[in-house]
């Protein structure tokens, strides 16, 4: 049998015994699904695809396969999200330059943010471009920048002006 059509209208591929309306069953690892594409040559199609490469158990992945391939997720026939080929997520944006470019408000809870791999304080950075805005750097630290420079530097209760680390109540470095 290549596929079944049970008595409840569902379709097996793979499988004898479908349980939803369409089963695809692979039986090991490996591409089990392509959906779309023109041709081998264009290589336009999204593929699904498990292998066993991690400790925790399979992984799945979804691949838009041609070279400038997006995959994009929409709700109400319109686009919320995507991923580019480059790698950037776009949330409201259907161009995302940066790895997560959100185009709208975000709200977070308890978020903390460190570098790959360090044990460093959290850094929040909250701008429109990457020369100016306000961040913090821990729970205790706070500062404002422009052009690249700080400005001001709120840190264990002393206020700083052109330093990051104010050693009094008021230090202004010019």
């Amino acid at each position: 049998e290549k596929f079944v059509l049970d008595r409840y209208g569902n379709v097996g591929i793979g499988t004898a015994s479908p349980a939803v309306k369409l089963e695809v069953l692979k039986g090991s690892i490996g591409e089990y699904l392509r959906i779309g594409g023109d041709d081998a040559a264009n290589g336009r199609a999204l593929t699904f695809t498990s292998s066993t490469t991690t400790s925790v158990g399979d992984t799945h992945t979804i691949n838009a396969q041609s070279t400038g391939g997006t995959i994009a997720l929409a709700t109400s026939s319109t686009e919320r999200m995507r991923i580019t080929s480059a790698g950037n997520v776009g949330i409201g944006t259907t161009s995302p330059a940066y790895k997560l470019d959100v185009s709208g408000y975000v709200r977070t809870t308890n978020a903390y943010l460190a570098p790959a791999g360090s044990a460093a304080a959290p850094t929040y950075v909250f701008s429109s471009d990457a020369n100016s805005g306000m961040y913090s750097v821990s729970d205790n630290v706070v500062g404002f920048s422009t052009g690249g420079a700080n400005v001001l530097t709120l840190n264990y209760g002393n206020v700083g002006i052109g330093t990051t680390s104010p050693g009094a109540k008021l230090e202004v470095n010019v």
